[in-house]
C-alpha cells in the first residue's frame, strides 16, 4: 500500500469515515433533526461561524447507540445543497 493509502486509511479509521462506493449507514430521523436543531441553534447564536461542537456532545443528545458519523456527513451534504441552491429551502 502506498503512503497516499496508508494515510487515507488512517483519517479513516480515526474519524470513522466510509470507504469510497460504500453506503452510508443508515441513521434515525430523530437524531437527524436533533443534531440539525443543534447547529441551527448553533448558527443563530454565532453567525460568524467559529464554533465546534464536540462528538460527546452530540452523542449525548442522541438515542443510545447513533452513528454520529453518518448523521454529520448527512447533514454537511444537506447543508451544501442549502447553500447552492437559490431557495430558502430548509428541511
Amino acid at each position: 500500500m502506498d503512503r497516499d493509502m496508508e494515510e487515507q486509511e488512517r483519517i479513516r479509521e480515526l474519524f470513522g469515515f466510509g470507504r469510497a462506493g460504500e453506503q452510508v449507514p443508515q441513521v434515525d430521523p430523530s437524531d437527524m433533526k436533533t443534531l440539525w436543531a443543534l447547529g441551527e441553534d448553533s448558527r443563530k447564536t454565532h453567525p460568524d461561524g467559529g464554533v465546534i461542537i464536540g462528538v460527546e456532545v452530540m452523542r449525548a443528545l442522541c438515542k443510545p447507540g447513533a452513528n454520529v458519523t453518518a448523521i454529520s456527513y448527512r447533514a454537511g451534504k444537506i447543508e451544501m445543497l442549502r447553500r447552492i441552491l437559490p431557495t430558502s429551502w430548509n428541511p
